[in-house]
């Protein structure tokens, strides 16, 4: 993991003006520690994680922060890697509010699952093909990550290439029922229940419209999973 230290920023020159004119060395370090502490607190990542490097400063001109309590705050509920903008946000010494956009790009260290091997649709995810690798990420949506811990037992819902960084889309909980089980068929027809023997054509979760072959004529029919035993005929 990456230590404190490595909270670094970016002086650039935008424009041909040095935008380091406007803020001393200190300034620039409490804007990366703060910005650092903003995304640790709201996205629950450990602080030694995170490294933030700052693109466009805010533009600071009636303002001094080193006089002023200022705190920096996110307004995404998600945590996008990469470019985005935190605000500076405080009260002068007369009590003025101010508000400020500064433009930073985010990295994190994180823990991800990686396939070792290819995944087939419907693959059950086990440490056989995923490992688990620690990276450093500067682009995407940070909660759309597959958790490691959380993935193993889970099924894959598509094709996962060898060397693919595995999202919370790409797995799913296995349904409870599986194409190739057996269940009984139920129709209903007035006074009179027919029952028959019937094979899923599909996987399916209780409730969900699923296509089951009759044993007996062969004919393939559409019904409601009632329960993990029982397809319902309307």
């Amino acid at each position: 993991m990456r230590n404190v230290a490595k909270n670094i920023i970016l002086i650039c020159l935008i424009g041909g003006f040095c935008i380091a004119e406007n803020l001393p060395g200190e300034l620039n370090r409490r804007l990366v520690e703060k910005s650092v502490k903003a995304i640790a607190d709201q996205y629950e990542i450990p602080e030694e994680d995170i490294t933030i490097e700052i693109i466009h400063p805010p533009k600071l001109t009636e303002v001094n922060l080193s006089d002023n309590d200022w705190v920096v705050k996110l307004k995404n509920r998600e945590l996008r890697l990469g470019f985005q903008i935190l605000w500076i946000v405080g009260s002068d010494m007369q009590g003025n509010r101010f508000e400020f956009p500064m433009s930073v790009q985010v990295g994190i260290d994180l823990p991800i699952c990686v396939a070792k091997q290819t995944i087939a649709r419907d693959e059950t995810i086990s440490l056989v093909n995923v490992e688990k690798k620690v990276v450093h990420l500067k682009k995407g949506r940070y909660e759309s990550l597959a958790v490691p811990e959380k993935i193993l037992g889970l099924t894959a819902r598509q094709l996962i290439r060898s060397g693919a960084i595995i999202r919370s889309n790409m797995v799913q909980v296995a349904p409870p029922v599986r194409r190739g089980d057996h269940v009984a068929i139920t129709m209903d027809r007035g006074a009179l229940q027919i029952k028959l023997n019937g094979i899923l054509q599909n996987d399916a979760w209780i409730g969900e419209q699923v296509r089951v072959l009759a044993a007996e004529t062969g004919k393939v029919l559409n019904g409601t999973l009632i329960d993990p035993n029982r397809v319902m005929i309307k």
